[in-house]
């Protein structure tokens, strides 16, 4: 708001169309007119941006002014990069006060305000209409980690999610039950709760998933037109029976079957001491046999839960199942495979062979790890 007439709206506009997307800064009387070709309406600066944004979901548009060079000041626009770990996407050389017209006449005020838009644009009539572009997702090929690389939309959501894994139990413990639930104890059960929230909750996304590939648009297909459904129903079932198993370990070999040698326990004692020798024996069994302690198997168990719920977002971001890159899902896949035999192979190096019998007790993971590693 300032001197009616002169072009005080400065606007950072983010278009996305059929065959890609770009970001430009424009300048008009009002920001009404941004998304219009009015005359009145001016380009300063536009850049093709080099990935369509995924639609429908939630995207960092950071605008920034930096005046601390006053020779060159500058307008920054960062997207989908909050942090500004990269180098911003639109970079223009820009003196606002020149942009902008801000001198006002005595006793009156003015104010710059920002607006930010995102406007689709449509075909002209009578056009075709253009097949729907796919976000160009980086594919991961060799030992590459399914990072994409790049930093997209699809790992920023999950980075963001995995916030979530941060949740903890409390427990106000009166007394004198503090004398048996230490603070000790109580760090031991968060890191069996972390595993068993982590591992539960990527289940539950993984069965979301689910119903979409099973809706009748699909299973009506022809064999031969739905050739592309086939690696996802795979590779959906690979990871939901490994995940189950795991989590049906967890739940029952090791928490039921320790609780109940608990309960026992506490009920055959009179003693206020050996209830509490028979507290810590159940949480050392428990400590022992989910292997909480062991870096490396969490740290594999870690990669293949993101693993499922990147597979997970991923088909959450397409209307269509058809439309999911192909070389994007064969990359999952193939990482997933590999990083199970992996830890298929250090359960059955080291004392966590029970787990190991109950991952693999229709065999698929030994005979997953034969056929990449001649595993004997």
């Amino acid at each position: 708001d300032g001197v009616e007439g002169c072009p005080n709206s400065l606007g950072v506009i983010l278009e996305l169309s059929h065959s890609g997307a770009s970001l430009s800064v424009r300048h008009c009387p009002r920001a009404e007119e941004f998304s219009s070709a009015t005359p009145t309406v001016k380009t300063l600066a536009s850049v093709d941006l080099p990935r369509r944004p995924l639609p429908d979901l939630g995207h960092w548009l950071l605008v920034e002014y930096d005046a601390s060079d006053s020779a060159a000041p500058c307008l920054k626009v960062f997207l989908d990069d909050p942090q500004k770990r990269e180098p911003p996407i639109l970079n223009k050389q820009l003196a606002l006060h020149k942009v902008l017209s801000l001198d006002v006449g005595a006793g009156d005020t003015a104010s710059v305000k920002l607006h930010a838009g995102i406007a689709r644009s449509t075909n002209p009539a009578g056009a075709s209409q253009p097949p729907a572009l796919t976000p160009a997702l980086p594919s991961v090929t060799g030992s590459a980690s399914p990072s994409l690389q790049g930093g997209s939309v699809v790992e920023r959501l999950l980075d963001s999610s995995a916030a979530w894994d941060e949740l903890k139990a409390e427990y106000a413990v009166q007394w004198p039950l503090h004398l048996v639930l230490t603070q000790d104890a109580a760090a031991q059960y968060n890191k069996l709760f972390a595993l068993l929230w982590k591992t539960k909750r990527t289940c539950v996304e993984l069965e979301l998933v689910f119903p979409k590939l099973m809706e009748p648009r699909y299973r009506r297909m022809q064999p031969r037109d739905n050739v592309w459904m086939r690696p996802l129903q795979v590779l959906h079932g690979q990871m939901l029976f490994f995940l189950q198993n795991l989590y049906m370990y967890l739940q029952v070999d090791v928490v039921e079957a320790a609780h109940g040698e608990l309960l026992a326990a506490v009920e055959a004692q009179q003693d206020f001491d050996a209830v509490r020798r028979a507290h810590a024996s159940y949480l050392a069994a428990m400590t022992k046999k989910s292997h909480v302690g062991v870096r490396p198997l969490m740290d594999g168990l870690k990669r293949l839960m993101r693993l499922c719920r990147h597979f997970a977002v991923l088909f959450n971001n397409y209307s269509n199942a058809a439309d999911i890159p192909h070389p994007e899902v064969a990359a999952i896949s193939d990482r997933f495979r590999c990083d199970a035999a992996y830890l298929f192979l250090m359960l059955e190096r080291t004392d966590a062979k029970e787990l190991a019998a109950r991952l693999d007790y229709n065999g698929w993971f030994s005979s997953m790890a034969r056929s990449l590693t001649g595993y004997a």
